[in-house]
């Protein structure tokens, strides 16, 4: 499927309609809704990486408001921290080689996902130990603020992660 497929768009599209069909389509399979299910977790992530996908087609360069100094060690721990954090988050689980044809349902491995979901739960540590050096060591730092917001949200998608590929293993011995 092309990320206008999942979406349910045709190009030319706006921000509006791709916002819309987004928020639609997320209503179905966000994990809020349905905490323990895999397959609707899976085409979530499928549906964040389309959005991102056809969100970037319409957007130019990322407009940053803070600039990095050169010898600022705690922009070198916050951008560690972002690096990581964005291999982790739903809508880039292709940077773990998985299969994109999985993330919809169709012809998923089942043996791959636990040592994935895994993967993924040891980069948040990694993600939240970066974030953590910020908090810690540099609250007059302009990234504290976010880095705050990132920690929660990780402890937020491990606890989800975690109980994902809990119920995921239970299902495989049953």
């Amino acid at each position: 499927m092309t990320d206008l497929q999942v979406l349910g768009i045709d190009e030319p599209f706006s921000m509006e309609e791709l916002k819309k069909a987004y928020r639609d389509k997320s209503k179905c399979f966000h994990p809020d809704r349905n905490e323990d299910n895999l397959t609707s977790h899976l085409a979530m992530i499928r549906l964040n990486l389309a959005y991102s996908n056809l969100k970037s087609q319409l957007t130019s360069e990322p407009v940053y408001t803070v600039k990095q100094k050169p010898d600022d060690n705690a922009y070198a721990i916050y951008k560690d921290g972002i690096q990581r954090f964005q291999t982790i988050h739903p809508s880039r689980w292709k940077s773990f080689s998985m299969n994109l044809k999985s993330l919809t349902g169709a012809s998923h491995t089942r043996s791959d996902t636990p040592d994935i979901i895994q993967n993924l739960i040891r980069e948040m540590a990694m993600a939240y130990i970066s974030f953590t050096h910020i908090v810690n060591d540099h609250e007059n730092s302009p990234w504290y603020a976010d880095s705050l917001a990132k920690m929660k949200e990780i402890e937020k998608m491990t606890v989800r992660y975690v109980k994902i590929k809990e119920s995921y293993e239970t299902g495989q011995n049953n």
